[in-house]
């Protein structure tokens, strides 16, 4: 995890990376507590806090989950928003990085299971 901010500074909503909103964001959308969207995105729930403080970057895989439960939700903006981050970091597909957990992702044509309903991963990649 990449450290994008001092942990020590007072946040404020205008002073946080875009992905750190959106990541708020799409959490409340959801209806979702810190600890129930770190399941989701198979992390710590004190990751979760700290993406949405600014004070840490999510990686790729749970860059892509994130844009998983936003198309779900049918939030356009929130998806592009989470796939414009995840072309920032140089990543197209799940196959041009082998590093990534792809056994959590299935392959295009399948489904994901999200919060009781299923987004196809083919939608949900780009």
């Amino acid at each position: 995890m990449e450290r994008i901010a001092d942990p020590t500074r007072h946040h404020k909503v205008e002073d946080l990376p875009p992905i750190s909103v959106a990541i708020g964001s799409l959490r409340e959308k959801l209806g979702f507590t810190q600890r129930q969207l770190a399941v989701k995105l198979f992390v710590h729930q004190n990751s979760v806090s700290r993406y949405e403080l600014g004070e840490i970057r999510p990686r790729p895989q749970v860059l892509f989950i994130l844009r998983l439960l936003a198309v779900e939700s049918g939030d356009s903006p929130l998806a592009d928003a989470f796939g414009a981050a995840i072309r920032e970091n140089g990543i197209r597909s799940l196959e041009e990085n082998p590093g990534l957990p792809t056994d959590r992702i299935p392959p295009q044509g399948h489904e994901l299971a999200i919060s009781g309903s299923t987004v196809c991963s083919d939608k949900g990649t780009s």
